[in-house]
This record gives C-alpha cells, sequence and structure tokens, in this order.
C-alpha cells in the first residue's frame, strides 16, 4: 500500500494537472484500505495526542484565518498539509505487531531503485540535449528525486538488521547517492553527506573489519572513477559557479527577498508574530515582483519554518518544536533489531526533512510532509515492538522460572 501511494503521487505531477488532486487520491485509497482508523486512534493514545496537537494547531489558525478573510484554495491547500501529516502518521502502519513492517520497508527500499533509474533517465534526456542547470532539475529530472535522502535512511536501516543478504541494501543506498548526485541537488547531497559523516562517527570501528575494508576500498575506487567525469559537466559547472550567494544565483536571491517580505509583512504587530495570519495565509512580494505564475504574493516561503511563522505565529512554532520533543523523548536503549531498524529509519526522516525544510519547504509540500508523518509514525511503532519483546521476555522468563521450580518439586519428590 506505501509503494502504491508514493507511486500515485509521484505519477500526479504528470498525469493531473493539479498533483495535489493525484495526492489525495492517494489518500483516499489509502484511507479505503484502513476503514478502522477510528479503531485505532481509540486504542492508541500517543497516535490520539499526537493528532490532538496538529488539529489544534490547524483550528487555531483557520480561526485565525477567518479573520483575515483568505482565498478558500490557499485554506485547503495548508489544510491538505496537515492531512499529509495525519496518512503518513496513522494510515501507513496499523498498530499491530504481526503487520510486516520490514516487509512494507523492503518493498520501499526496491521502489527507490526504480525511482533511482527514473532520475537517470530524464538526467540522460537532459544531457542529449544540452539543457541548462535549472531546466536540468525542472524539466527533465521528476520532482520525486527529493524523496532518495529517505530511501538511503530506510536502505542503510535494513541493512543494520544483520541479515545474509543485508550488505546489498549498503549498495542500494549508494544508488541512491548516485541519484542525488544526478540530480543536482545540492541540499539534498549536503543532507547525505551529513548523514554519511554521522555514520562514520558513530560506527567507524566497522571500517576496520574485512568487510568494511573492502566497502571502504571500492567506495574510493568508485569515487576516483565517478567523480572528476561528472565535475566536468557543463550543468555540474553551472551549478557550482553559480554560488550560494543571492547575487550569484537567482534562487538563493530569491529566498532571501522572501525572508525580508515577511519581516515587512509582519512589521512591528505583536499579535501577527504570536498567531500569524492564519491557515491560507500569502506573503505579499515586494511591489513589481511576480512569481512564475504572475502572482504578486506566495502562499509559503523556501523556509517552511518561516512559513509556520507567517500561518500560525511564534506559538505555533514553539508547538511545532514540542512535538519534536515528544516524538525523540519516546527513544530508549532498544533490544529487539526490528525496533532499531525502525527507529532509526523514522529518526533520520524526520531529521532530513528538517534539513528540507530550511530551503526546500521542507514541511510544507506535501509529499515532505507525508515522509514527516511516516518518520514519527516508525518511532512510535519501534517503541510498541519493543514493549512487546520486553513483555515476551518476561513472560518466557517467568515460565523457565516455573518449569524449573516444578522441576525441583519433582527431583524433591522422587528424592
Amino acid at each position: 500500500m506505501l509503494v502504491c501511494l508514493l507511486t500515485i503521487m509521484g505519477l500526479s505531477h504528470y498525469i493531473i494537472p493539479t498533483a495535489y488532486i493525484g495526492y489525495l487520491t492517494g489518500y483516499g485509497i489509502v484511507f479505503a484500505g484502513r476503514v478502522l482508523i477510528i479503531y485505532q486512534l481509540l486504542i492508541a493514545p500517543k497516535v490520539g495526542r499526537d493528532i490532538f496537537l496538529w488539529l489544534s494547531i490547524t483550528i487555531v489558525a483557520f480561526i485565525t484565518a477567518s479573520l483575515y478573510g483568505w482565498l478558500v484554495d490557499d485554506i485547503l491547500r495548508d489544510c491538505g498539509a496537515v492531512l499529509s501529516f495525519v496518512v503518513g502518521r496513522v494510515l501507513i502502519f496499523p498498530r499491530k505487531i504481526t503487520f510486516p513492517y520490514i516487509r512494507t520497508l523492503i518493498a520501499l527500499s526496491r521502489f527507490g531503485n526504480l525511482l533511482v533509474l527514473l532520475v537517470f533517465t530524464g538526467a540522460f534526456f537532459a544531457y542529449k540535449n544540452g539543457a541548462s542547470a535549472y531546466l536540468w532539475r525542472g524539466s527533465y529530472v521528476p520532482f520525486i528525486n527529493n524523496w532518495l535522502p529517505f530511501l538511503i535512511a530506510v536502505n542503510v536501516g535494513l541493512q543494520r538488521i544483520g541479515s545474509p543478504q543485508s550488505w546489498r541494501y549498503i549498495f542500494q543506498a549508494v544508488f541512491c547517492v548516485l541519484g542525488t548526485l544526478i540530480s543536482l541537488s545540492r541540499t539534498d547531497l549536503l543532507l547525505e553527506i551529513f548523514f554519511g559523516l554521522a555514520l562514520v562517527c558513530t560506527h567507524w570501528r566497522r571500517f576496520f573489519t574485512p568487510r568494511g575494508l573492502v566497502m571502504l576500498f571500492l567506495a574510493i575506487l568508485l569515487s576516483a572513477l565517478i567523480l572528476p567525469a561528472y565535475l566536468n559537466l557543463d550543468v555540474v559547472q553551472e551549478r557550482l559557479n553559480r554560488g550560494v550567494s543571492a547575487d550569484q544565483d537567482m534562487s538563493m536571491g530569491w529566498r532571501f527577498m522572501e525572508n525580508e517580505s515577511l519581516y515587512v509583512f509582519l512589521g512591528d504587530s505583536v499579535t501577527r508574530w504570536a498567531l500569524g495570519m492564519g491557515i491560507g495565509a500569502r506573503l505579499p512580494l515586494p511591489s513589481g515582483t511576480l512569481d512564475f505564475n504572475g502572482n504578486s504574493s506566495i502562499p509559503f516561503l523556501h523556509n517552511s519554518f518561516l512559513t509556520i511563522i507567517l500561518k500560525t505565529g511564534i506559538l505555533g512554532l514553539l508547538g511545532f518544536i514540542f512535538y519534536l520533543t515528544m516524538i525523540f523523548r519516546r527513544s530508549c536503549k532498544m533490544q529487539s533489531v526490528e525496533a532499531k531498524a525502525l527507529y532509526f529509519i523514522g529518526a533520520w526522516i524526520i531529521l532530513f526533512v528538517l534539513g528540507k525544510a530550511i530551503s526546500l519547504q521542507g514541511l510544507t509540500e506535501w509529499s515532505h510532509v507525508f515522509f514527516f508523518g511516516f518518520g514519527a509514525c516508525l518511532i512510535a511503532r519501534s517503541k510498541f515492538i519493543e514493549n512487546y519483546c520486553a513483555i515476551l521476555t518476561m513472560q518466557t522468563n517467568i515460565t523457565i522460572k516455573n518449569n524449573d521450580y516444578a522441576m525441583d518439586k519433582v527431583i524433591v519428590i522422587n528424592g
């Protein structure tokens, strides 16, 4: 079901003029497959608490929006982002210990291989037609290349389970990294470098094992073969020569302009800074400035944290930070291998979304918000599985002690 939903979301950008309609279609299919959602909310208090927090923020922001009279389309777009979180948080994985969590993640890993092939196909036609770096990402490489960091976390998490064929997931993760390189996404590449450095710092001993040394040698060899040719590509040089300053890169200049417009729009009003402008709020652009669709205002900024301030104020941002602390506070020293894998994948998916939120609308674009909810779901399920395994271990120990006691009585009687 998860792979089916992601496929619909990916294709909606090309089949349906408005991608949001495709997202809603996928959500409807998932909801039809989870008809017991109300029952799940009743038996899962932590899920209910998560949804209550998000819906409370949405209701307050919706009331604020009614005071300013924002357009219905903009209000529905923002509510759809909250719905995306709910789908990822509640509808994908039911609260059942018998649910094949790992098998579903394995299917998601294989879906990542297909996604990378689509990225390479789009990049091939972009290179063949001599597309610029802007058209390379905007017209040829599919939008869903932004999901690659999430799929890297899935592959590495599956490898940590330690099955005989688990090392193949490392190769699939490397395959996803190559997809990120060819997609020319600077933000995703930086996030993946940070992810790699974190793994090296926490698991450096594994590199001194025979298998680790072989993998390290292959990584160095692959980098020596690929990076020189990659860096010599015209589109890569165009991307690198732009730099990151507002004067050199138009996209970065646009981001700086958005941030300044927000400070001007909210002004000195304490109420606006505290409560925001409500669900559906749009940010007016400077006089004479239009977006790509010819609008003089935009529904969200590239920096999603500033978007949260725009729509729900500083109080909404504090509520979001409180929710993050609730998620990661559930961590514990887990013993179950499956629980560890789910927690690792969920935590890194959330961290990737937060990284994207700085410059790539990570908390406003529907698919990113869906993955945020999915990561929170994995963390919650990991704690659920760990508690279940602890109960089974306790019951097993009690049974063994009772059997030993009964055996002692038999020995005494026979003696």
